[in-house]
């Protein structure tokens, strides 16, 4: 199955390579979503997430503006970043990568109106786990920042206190 999921992003990109591949996953692609996701940067998740996860994020962020709050968490580290599946999704043969990542993250939410910390503290630091599926949009290879790269699923596992 691995191989046939590498022919496949080979067919899109002659190029591909896992090895190469998994080098921008952690020094880019794993990074910049978790930034966006803990920041609430719709914008970010928009060009990097499919419709579902995306939409599920943005009804959460919508839920905080209502109640008057916003992120104002980081991403304090960044490990473990490895594709951890090559995977034929069914019915319809999508070349597939499951990624794994151990995160460490300040989770913060602030009045919108006068930035006074609402929920969480900087000294509650938390080790999260993420998983994220992502396929290659043919039609989408030359967006220069995604490279046809799409996340379609994105799960924040299990976290626990990290101090």
């Amino acid at each position: 199955e691995s191989a046939q999921v590498i022919k496949s992003f080979r067919e899109i990109d002659p190029s591909f390579n896992s090895e190469e591949f998994s080098k921008q996953l952690r020094e880019y692609i794993v990074p910049e979503v978790l930034d966006a996701f803990i920041q609430g940067d719709e914008k970010v998740l928009k060009m990097w997430l499919s419709e579902a996860p995306f939409n599920i994020i943005a009804a959460q962020q919508k839920q905080l503006r209502e109640q008057g709050l916003f992120s104002d968490g980081r991403i304090l580290d960044v490990r473990g970043v490895d594709i951890v599946k090559f995977k034929m999704l069914e019915p319809s043969n999508i070349p597939v990568l499951v990624i794994g990542a151990r995160v460490q993250e300040i989770n913060l939410y602030r009045k919108i109106k006068t930035g006074e910390l609402a929920a969480g503290s900087e000294e509650d630091i938390l080790l999260s786990a993420y998983a994220m599926v992502l396929t290659r949009i043919p039609e989408e290879v030359d967006n220069k920042e995604t490279e046809g790269w799409k996340i379609l699923e994105f799960v924040r596992g299990g976290s626990r206190s990290f101090t």
